[in-house]
C-alpha cells in the first residue's frame, strides 16, 4: 500500500490538468484528501469491475497482509499489529501446549515467515522492532525451553557460541532493506521509479552533498522526515553499514 500512495502522489503531474483542481491534488507536503475523479477499476472473470478504494495517505490499512501508513501520523499501528500476531501465536501455546520440537518447529515454519513479509514495509525504529520482538520473545523462550530472562545477546547467538541462535530482527530488516534496493535501483520495475523520487526528495530535504547514508546518523536524523530512507539511514548507521551512491545520484556543489 506504501508503494500504491507513493506512486500516486509522484505520478499526478501526469494528470492535473485539466482533470483534478488544485485542492484535490495529493502533494508531498502532506496534504490528504484524495481525489474524487480518479477511480482504478480491475476487471473480473464475470465481466464486470471491481472499483478499488483510494484512501488517504493518512489512513493507516492492511494490503497484502501488510500494515502501513505512508504518512506516518498513527506510526504506533504497524508495530503493534506485529506485536499482536506474535503474541497470539503464544497464546495458543499457552492453550495448546506443543512438544518442545513441534515449538520449534512452528516458530521456524510459521513465525519467521510472519514477521520478515513485512519488514520492509515496516518503518519502525531500530528500538521500536527490538521493542515489539522483545515482547514476543519474553512470552515465547518458555514454550521454547529457556528462561524467558536470558539477556538479549544470548538470544541471539549462534548455537556454536552457546546462544540460541534466534534472529536479530533489526539486522533482518537491514538486510531485506538493502537487497529490495539492491534488487531494485536502476532496474524495469515500478518500485525503482518509486525508490528513486523518494531518494531524491530525502536528499533535497537533507540538504548535503554527498553520499547522506553514511553520514552520522544522530548528529543529523532532525534534517529529514520519516521515510524508508530515513529508517535504511538509522539502521545502516546503528550496525556501521557503508551504503554508497554512485555520485551521479547524489547532489553535488554547482
Amino acid at each position: 500500500m506504501a508503494r500504491q500512495h507513493l506512486l500516486r502522489c509522484i505520478r499526478l503531474s501526469k494528470f492535473m490538468d485539466p482533470i483534478f483542481p488544485d485542492e484535490d491534488i495529493i502533494l508531498s507536503t502532506g496534504t490528504t484528501k484524495c481525489p474524487q475523479q480518479f477511480v482504478v477499476t480491475i476487471p473480473q472473470t464475470d465481466g464486470t469491475e471491481a472499483e478499488l478504494v483510494l484512501e488517504a495517505n493518512h489512513v493507516t490499512k492492511k494490503t497484502l497482509g501488510v500494515w502501513s501508513n505512508p504518512l506516518n501520523i498513527n506510526p504506533t499501528v504497524p508495530p503493534e499489529k506485529l506485536e499482536s500476531k506474535g503474541l497470539d501465536w503464544v497464546d495458543t501455546l499457552r492453550i495448546r501446549p506443543l512438544k518442545r520440537k513441534n515449538t520449534w518447529l512452528s516458530h521456524t515454519a510459521t513465525q519467521y515467515p510472519a514477521l520478515f513479509y513485512g519488514l520492509s514495509s515496516l518503518y519502525a525504529s531500530k528500538d521500536e522492532l527490538e521493542t515489539v520482538v522483545g515482547k514476543v520473545y519474553y512470552n515465547a523462550l518458555p514454550f521454547l525451553g529457556f528462561n524467558r530472562n536470558i539477556t538479549k545477546a544470548y538470544r541471539t547467538l549462534p548455537s556454536e557460541y552457546q546462544g540460541i541462535g534466534l534472529k536479530h530482527w533489526c539486522i533482518e530488516k537491514l538486510g531485506k532493506d538493502t537487497a529490495t534496493l539492491l534488487r531494485h535501483w536502476q532496474s524495469d520495475s515500478s518500485l525503482r521509479m518509486a525508490l528513486a523520487f523518494v531518494y531524491e526528495a530525502f536528499l533535497m530535504e537533507v540538504g548535503l552533498n554527498g553520499n547522506v547514508l553514511t553520514q552520522p546518523y544522530d548528529r543529523l536524523k532532525h534534517l529529514a522526515t520519516h521515510s524508508c530512507f530515513k529508517i535504511l539511514w538509522q539502521y545502516a548507521d546503528k550496525f556501521k553499514l557503508s551504503i554508497i551512491f554512485h555520485e551521479r545520484f547524489n547532489l553535488g556543489p554547482t
